[in-house]
């Protein structure tokens, strides 16, 4: 005689037929060829191992490149911040390179090898050196000594009558 309630409702539910059970995902499905022989799928590669972080005198590295190349990254301190950030999107940019918006190993190895920007170093060692000018004389007076201590009050005293008696007029 058939169960009824909730014993039978559980007992129904929690039977397992192979048919009716799915594949585990880990396990290749074999895929039947027209010529009948039964091939497994290749497996995907596996995910390319993460580049460790870099390090802090690499960034720097980074940072000090990008600025002699005329890009302005802050700070050379080693923290890639917003401004380093920012740098090194306008030089992927102007370098037709691929944007990912981060400082890596990669952008490291392409500043290393970017050549150097041209600049046009003068040849002082040839130039005769010339003394600095001499610096420009003071056409002042230079003021006189007073021995009394307090001269200044008593000309901040005559200026201040001056001024309330301008305003009374």
């Amino acid at each position: 005689m058939p169960q009824k309630g909730p014993a039978a409702i559980w007992q129904n539910s929690t039977t397992f037929t192979p048919s009716s059970a799915p594949a585990p995902a880990s396990v290749a499905q074999p895929v039947v060829q027209p010529s009948g022989v039964a091939e497994l799928p290749v497996p995907p590669p596996p995910p390319a191992p993460k580049q460790p972080a870099l390090q802090r005198d690499e960034v720097r590295e980074i940072q000090a490149r990008l600025r002699a190349f005329g890009f302005d990254p802050g700070p050379i301190d080693g923290d890639p911040g917003r401004r380093t950030e920012a740098a090194v999107a306008r030089y992927r940019q102007e370098r037709g390179l691929a944007q990912n918006g981060t400082a890596d190993r990669e952008l490291l190895e392409q500043l290393r090898h970017d050549p150097a920007p041209k600049q046009v170093a003068a040849d002082w060692s040839s130039a005769p050196r010339q003394p600095p000018p001499p610096p420009p004389q003071r056409s002042v007076a230079p003021r006189q000594r007073h021995s009394d201590p307090f001269d200044f009050l008593r000309t901040a005293d005559g200026n201040l009558q001056r001024w309330f008696q301008s305003l009374s007029r």
